[in-house]
């Protein structure tokens, strides 16, 4: 729903930068749209279902006709999440693909840099996830626009909201960090670091039994612990802490606070 609202954001842009005397879509060439998002690695789990809302979003608005009589194309690109093959990227979608306006963009560093080439050729360009401030206050220009709030914004509420939680320490665990929970019981969230994937079983086995023994099942002389990565959690309703997890393993160990060396490493 986000990806479709971002694009129907988009159409309208288009409608008012295009003009407002539709044609029959056989008698025009299509509005082409470049898409532009780090496709690999930690940014995918984000990208990947961004370019499908969008893909999705344009076979709804064709199915309907397009705008002003037009359909909307989209050319993808990945600008492997830096700056360079952003702005290469971006230069050869404007210049030889002839597209009519940019989208995307989750890095922060790759959305300044391809704002400078929207500037330059005087093309529409809608940030829809990267989250940097600059983009439209210290750098911002007239062909620069956003969809989502910026790190000042989410930082200030973030902040507003933390303030009221009896917590003193914060950590911020990334899509590929390992996420414990005990099984079926209520307890603490463990997180072990783990961002290239290679954690080994002596840690993998600590942390678990970090997570069995600060849990209801502290007691118990076995227990079972959700094991996955933290992309495959999200928040659930029904009160604080609660979640939903998409796919995990489960680990039997015995619950056991491993002389805090665990805690201290993370």
């Amino acid at each position: 729903m986000k990806r479709l609202m971002v694009l129907v954001g988009f159409v309208l842009m288009v409608a008012t930068v295009l003009g407002s005397a539709p044609a029959p879509a056989a008698a025009q060439e299509p509005i082409k749209i470049g898409v532009i998002y780090g496709l690999g690695g930690s940014a995918a789990p984000y990208t990947k279902p961004a370019v499908t809302g969008h893909e999705m979003a344009v076979e709804e608005i064709n199915g309907k006709g397009g705008v002003l009589g037009r359909k909307l194309q989209l050319v993808v690109r990945d600008d492997q999440s830096k700056p360079d093959v952003g702005v290469r990227e971006a230069r050869d979608l404007i210049l030889k693909e002839k597209v009519n306006f940019l989208t995307g963009i989750i890095h922060s560093g790759v959305a300044l840099a391809v704002s400078e080439v929207a500037k330059e050729y005087k093309t529409m360009l809608l940030v829809s996830i990267a989250k940097t401030a600059a983009l439209t206050e210290d750098k911002g220009h007239r062909y620069a626009f956003r969809s989502a709030s910026n790190t000042l914004i989410e930082g200030r509420a973030a902040a507003i909201l933390m303030a009221q939680q009896p917590f003193k320490r914060f950590a911020v665990a990334g899509p590929e960090d390992l996420w414990l929970h005990a099984r079926d019981v209520p307890g603490a969230h463990v997180i072990l670091r783990d961002p290239e994937g290679r954690a080994g079983a002596e840690d993998l086995r600590e942390a678990a039994e970090l997570a069995a023994f600060f849990s209801d099942a502290r007691a118990q002389p076995q227990a079972d612990v959700h094991v996955t990565r933290r992309k495959h959690v999200r928040a659930a309703r029904g009160g604080h802490g609660r979640v939903r997890i998409a796919h995990s393993d489960t680990l039997r160990v015995a619950p056991r606070d491993p002389e805090g060396r665990l805690r201290r490493r993370l």
